[in-house]
């Protein structure tokens, strides 16, 4: 269960932290937010859409058909694929708002086995007490994150009170039977393209015909999940065989990523 707690030299002056190599801390989320900074990438590498969150939606990537699961992620906790969501590669750190009040504070996981106690890591502060020139980089990087979620949810508010936002029916055929997927919510593009001019124009005065544009062009992508659904079988039955594991990059390639 991840715990965070803002960065301070009190707790973390004599800590170190290491970047996440492995991803096995999203093997079990199904989704992950998308903001518009990384919009353009994250639409042709994975499905994006829409999740309801009390009386909002969001954009996010589906990473599976199912709960508590993340196709993206190996046995090993590689990441298949050539993008990761923006959520993932900051970790372990997340820019959270202070108790109480309106400050938002760079937070750390301390339930991460990324934070250590040893000097074998990147240091959080500096001699003089600063904090150091990565995590200052890392500040910068949340900074700009947390600024385009809050466009991005106008963006996507704009779309639902345009009525353009509604159910996206999925169905995953199963051994014998087949399933569906429900709580996702897709662009209705024979509504979007129906709008008044006035509709239209406000929609692209709140930046949203981005957002809604290119979730219609991922939708092409579920079949990455059906392929990667594919692999995760046969890693099952090789290893209930115990034949050598086929390899994620086989499908995707194996390019080095940035983490920020």
């Amino acid at each position: 269960m991840p715990r965070y707690v803002p960065i301070s030299r009190t707790n973390h002056a004599g800590k170190t932290w290491k970047r996440a190599q492995t991803y096995g801390f999203a093997s079990r989320q199904p989704v992950a937010p998308v903001v518009g900074l990384e919009l353009a990438t994250a639409a042709v590498n994975m499905p994006l859409g829409f999740i309801r969150q009390g009386e909002n939606y969001h954009l996010a990537a589906l990473l599976s058909f199912g709960q508590d699961s993340n196709l993206f992620v190996g046995t090993d906790g590689r990441w298949a694929g050539t993008y990761i969501p923006a959520a993932f590669r900051s970790y372990p750190f997340r820019l959270m708002r202070q108790e109480g009040g309106e400050q938002m504070m760079v937070c750390v996981d301390e339930e991460s086995d990324l934070v250590r106690d040893d000097d074998e890591g990147e240091a959080f502060f500096q001699d003089g007490g600063k904090p150091s020139k990565l995590v200052n980089q890392i500040a910068d990087f949340l900074q700009q994150y947390e600024a385009s979620r809050l466009a991005t949810d106008i963006a996507v508010k704009a779309l639902d009170e345009a009525g353009v936002i509604g159910p996206w029916e999925i169905t995953v055929k199963g051994k014998d039977r087949e399933l569906p997927v429900t709580g996702l919510f897709r662009i209705d593009e024979t509504k979007l393209n129906a709008l008044d001019d006035q509709t239209y124009l406000g929609l692209r005065k709140a930046g949203a015909l981005g957002v809604a544009y290119a979730q219609i062009v991922s939708m092409n992508r579920l079949e990455v999940l059906g392929r990667l659904a594919e692999h995760h079988e046969n890693v099952a039955k090789a290893r209930q065989q115990a034949k050598p594991l086929p390899e994620l990059d086989e499908l995707f390639g194996n390019d080095d990523k940035l983490i920020f």
